[in-house]
């Protein structure tokens, strides 16, 4: 059997079937005038016993590049059939892994470079005083203050141990790390930088934290298509910052789907514009606006209250009514009735 070693010159199969032109040493001359690219036998690569390999189905033999130096054997006496078994790392004698597996601190990988600059940081969130109601003087109802409390996205958590961190890189740049790097220095307290990290060359990805925080950034648009229902439960807390609009529309099939908002025992709900309006409309006739308090219904306008109202109005009070007026009370009507 006879196995060389040879440098790969071309990958344009005509048959797009992932084989390469390689320059064998010992076997080629290193001159191409007298052995051009195109005169050099194609090689075949040998998938592992994982790959299916067979109609289209498995992984594609498509990772060597102009380049890439292989190491393999023939098939046939006449040495015009070579199988490449594998590839090599760099040139013969010399290292070429990747540099996140690496982890030298004098060459640190542009990818995580430019993710520790493009890090997101000081994330507002609500921020509201507080405000006091007040009638006739007296407090009635109290909205507390909610406090800027800006977050920011974690700290890169790589911290890869040579030789545990598995990364594939494309030949553009789209990255994937599987990272097993644990530090045993203290065998009593070992500590993990165990990652997954799933990289595009433009910054859209996700990684997964050794302490179990997961983090997604898309650089530019998100889609999220459910033919089924979805359901999120949150332990904790959830805080949203939108720079932009948010628009909800519910029941498109318009059947009796309805928008349901329950906040449990000692939570409020809050609901701020700090510079226009809060409107609430229901279409068609007979679509109500019910208000129910178990306690007090407060309302303050620092301006006017204006109702108009095309019906009629009822009251129904069952104890004392009391009204204030510093200025004048106008009533028109056709019939007053006072019992």
């Amino acid at each position: 059997m006879n196995f060389f070693i040879g440098n790969v010159e071309s990958i344009s199969d005509p048959l797009k079937n992932g084989r390469v032109k390689v320059r064998i040493l010992g076997d080629h001359t290193s001159d191409k005038e007298i052995l051009p690219t195109d005169d050099l036998p194609w090689a075949t690569p040998l998938n592992d016993i994982h790959s299916h390999s067979s109609a289209g189905i498995g992984q594609t033999p498509l990772g060597l590049r102009v380049g890439s130096w292989v190491v393999g054997f023939y098939l046939d006496a006449k040495k015009q059939r070579p199988l490449i078994l594998g590839s090599l790392a760099g040139n013969p004698g010399e290292n070429d892994v990747n540099r996140l597996a690496v982890n030298d601190p004098d060459l640190e990988h542009n990818s995580l470079t430019t993710r520790k600059a493009a890090r997101t940081l000081e994330v507002a969130g609500p921020d509201r005083a507080e405000k006091k109601l007040r009638v006739f003087g007296q407090e009635v109802g109290n909205i507390a203050s909610e406090n800027n409390d800006p977050w920011s996205e974690p700290s890169i958590p790589y911290n890869a141990i040579y030789p545990d961190n598995h990364v594939y890189e494309s030949t553009n740049g789209h990255l994937l790390e599987f990272d097993d790097s644990v530090d045993k220095t203290d065998p009593e307290k070992p500590i993990s930088h165990e990652r997954i990290h799933l990289r595009h060359k433009g910054g859209t990805g996700i990684e997964m934290h050794p302490n179990g925080d997961k983090v997604d950034i898309v650089k530019k648009d998100a889609y999220s298509i459910i033919e089924g229902s979805h359901f999120c439960n949150i332990k904790n807390n959830e805080s949203i910052t939108i720079n932009g609009s948010l628009k909800v529309l519910i029941n498109t099939d318009k059947g009796s789907n309805d928008y349901t908002l329950q906040i449990d025992d000692g939570g409020n709900c809050n609901i701020q514009v700090d510079n226009g309006q809060i409107n609430l409309v229901t279409g068609g006739s007979g679509n109500d606006i019910n208000l129910i308090s178990s306690g007090d219904i407060n309302m303050e306008a620092n301006q006017n209250l204006n109702v108009k109202i095309l019906g009629d109005v009822n009251e129904d009070v069952e104890g004392n009514q009391t009204t204030q007026v510093t200025g004048n009370i106008d009533i028109d009507a056709n019939r007053i009735d006072l019992n």
